[in-house]
């Protein structure tokens, strides 16, 4: 894959990206941001958050960071297992991730994520993880982005698809996600049925999450960016809800039935986030087009 030399601008590389230099669009009232944490029920469906001037496209904080790099073999877990072969890391700042990492745990236990397993979460790195994987930022704030989002991510994943010590319950996943979607994405008011789902909503720490990583995506993000975010995260939970069915039912699916469903659960979900840490936009158009999407998708499926 080309890599953007830091020599040639970014609007000369991505055509469509000169329209996005200037303020974003006003927003419709049905793409109203989702409200943070605090005041959760009583804002569900008027809480607005207007893009910043992060949203503003700009070329990445450090792009000689995102010069190819050598691939070598690194030891992982115990080291008793083969190496992998991977890039080596660009940039690694070990205060930048401990101040990601801590600024992580505080959210958590403020919403109420992995309460009794804070100590074991703090312990999971993912401020590490994301300064690892965004070489190309030094913001705290941005890379936070990534580190909610994905802990969010990573806590559906625990909670209601594998962790049965956790709740995870098979016969109750589809439903579970379900609600994720009305969570991201609240649909319009339905009279005395809205209280129930708010009150649902605001009772469950992963959707709490889920809700909250997104609202801070929303306060650096553009519009697109944030239905991008929407979108995939709909896409992968649609994979789990067929892995749920091939498990429960006891069946192994054709290896071609399992790629299909899994080229939408990989790092597909995780590189969404790319520009928005980044600080500047992808344009839409060029996110659509096929060979980039294929590209895209067939990429992450190879590395699943």
């Amino acid at each position: 894959m080309t890599l953007i030399a830091d020599t040639a601008p970014a609007t000369a590389v991505l055509p469509g990206l000169a329209a996005l230099t200037g303020p974003p669009p006003a927003r419709p009232p049905w793409e109203a941001a989702v409200p943070g944490v605090e005041g959760l029920s009583e804002h569900w469906h008027s809480a607005d958050v207007d893009p910043g001037p992060e949203a503003l496209l700009r070329p990445p904080q450090h792009p000689e960071r995102l010069a190819p790099t050598p691939i070598v073999a690194r030891p992982w877990g115990d080291g008793s297992h083969s190496p992998l072969y991977c890039p080596a890391p660009s940039r690694f700042d070990e205060a930048l991730a401990t101040e990601v990492n801590d600024r992580l745990v505080a959210w958590a236990e403020r919403i109420g994520l992995h309460a009794g397993h804070l100590e074991e979460f703090a312990k999971t790195g993912f401020g590490r993880l994301i300064t690892l994987a965004h070489p190309e930022c030094d913001d705290p704030d941005l890379l936070l982005v990534a580190a909610q989002m994905n802990a969010a991510w990573w806590a559906s994943d625990d909670y209601y698809a594998d962790e049965a010590d956790l709740g995870a319950v098979a016969e109750a996943l589809p439903e579970r996600l379900a609600l994720v979607s009305s969570a991201m994405d609240p649909p319009p008011p339905a009279g005395r049925f809205s209280a129930p789902l708010a009150e649902a909503v605001v009772g469950d720490p992963v959707l709490v999450s889920l809700r909250s990583a997104l609202a801070h995506v929303t306060r650096h993000a553009s519009a697109a960016q944030v239905m991008r975010v929407r979108h995939t995260t709909h896409q992968m939970y649609v994979s789990w809800n067929a892995y749920n069915a091939w498990r429960h039912a006891g069946i192994t699916p054709e290896a071609w039935r399992y790629l299909a469903a899994r080229q939408h659960d990989s790092f597909y979900t995780s590189m969404i986030l790319i520009d928005v840490v980044g600080g500047y936009e992808l344009a839409p158009e060029l996110f659509a087009d096929p060979l980039f999407h294929q590209m895209y998708v067939s990429w992450n499926a190879y590395n699943a």
